[in-house]
């Protein structure tokens, strides 16, 4: 067996989750970790760009600016809110997009077959193509224009992706210049989403009772969200890609401890190598690893379903 506490290129895919993806019973939770691969900026780039902006339009002083620079992206986007509209949010947000890379990014989701819940405002999960779509998908998941590929489609209820959250994405702290569904991004918009009987909280204590969770490119300092809810209470199992240099194997196990205790299960890769990139390599291993594992699958149902008729034919020559 091989040690838990070792930091892997690529980490070890757990037989159970695998096996949970495969029969559509986790969800894919997406951070700000996913949408950097595809050039989108991180949490903290995304306040920098803000206050870059404010500085810019001399708003604030080069001695405030560089102050602020030290100070948490919560703090610095709720006081850039004070200074600038959301049409400039959007400027910052989207601002040198490659299209045809986010395509790629997002074609590494397309073997997972899932549903997906994100804390990031991007439409990058939008651009994950459906694969052998069903009747059903195709009349509700119209192709881009120009295109024959489905796509997954948001869903702008908790309530109804939760029932069926396949080939669907929720955006739990909104989406950009989305009027149904603004943007979650200062204090304020924490303390009312998070609260004891708020939006979000509820959201995450339904999703973690009723579902299996992976979470993909979240940060460990990304899961204070998390530690506010009663994760323990729920026995469904979740999981976390987590990118770690080498020389944290040393407190990887206090890690693993700390966050089993809300049920998450650790999955450590090495990004001393190639940084927060290998994320990519990551995917790319496990979608192979899933696409051989459901063509395995999908072989062995035929299998069943043709003795089953061949059954019904004998028993019909009985």
């Amino acid at each position: 067996m091989s040690n838990p506490n070792i930091i892997l290129d690529i980490p070890n895919f757990p037989t159970h989750l695998k096996h949970d993806i495969l029969n559509g019973k986790t969800i894919i939770f997406v951070g700000s970790g996913f949408s950097r691969l595809a050039g989108m900026p991180s949490w903290k780039e995304l306040a920098k760009r803000r206050l870059e902006e404010v500085r810019k339009r001399e708003l604030i002083s080069y001695e405030t600016y560089h102050h602020l620079l030290n100070e948490k992206p919560l703090k610095i986007l709720s006081i850039c809110e004070n200074f600038l509209d959301r049409e400039k949010w959007h400027d910052c947000l989207c601002a040198g997009r490659d299209r045809e890379r986010e395509k790629q990014i997002a074609a590494l989701l397309a073997p997972f077959d899932s549903g997906f819940i994100t804390t990031n405002y991007d439409d990058l999960l939008e651009l994950v193509p459906i694969e052998n779509p069903s009747n059903a998908v195709t009349k509700f998941h119209k192709p881009h224009t120009g295109t024959k590929n489905y796509h997954v489609k948001e869903e702008t209820t908790f309530d109804s992706f939760l029932i069926q959250p396949k080939h669907k994405v929720y955006y739990l702290h909104g989406k950009d210049l989305s009027d149904t569904n603004p943007p979650i991004c200062t204090l304020q918009d924490y303390f009312k989403h998070y609260r004891r009987e708020g939006k979000g909280r509820q959201i995450l204590e339904e999703l973690c009772a009723k579902k299996s969770i992976l979470f993909i490119g979240v940060g460990l300092e990304e899961f204070e969200i998390l530690e506010h809810i009663h994760m323990s209470r729920y026995e469904n199992q979740h999981y976390a890609l987590i990118p770690m240099f080498l020389y944290e194997e040393k407190i990887l196990k206090q890690y693993r401890a700390y966050y089993g205790i809300l049920n998450i299960d650790i999955l450590p890769y090495n990004i001393s190598k190639n940084g927060y990139e290998q994320l990519e390599n990551v995917l790319k291993e496990w979608g192979q690893i899933l696409l051989h594992e459901k063509d395995s699958f999908d072989d062995v149902s035929k299998h069943l379903q043709n003795n089953v008729l061949i059954d019904g034919v004998a028993h019909g020559l009985d």
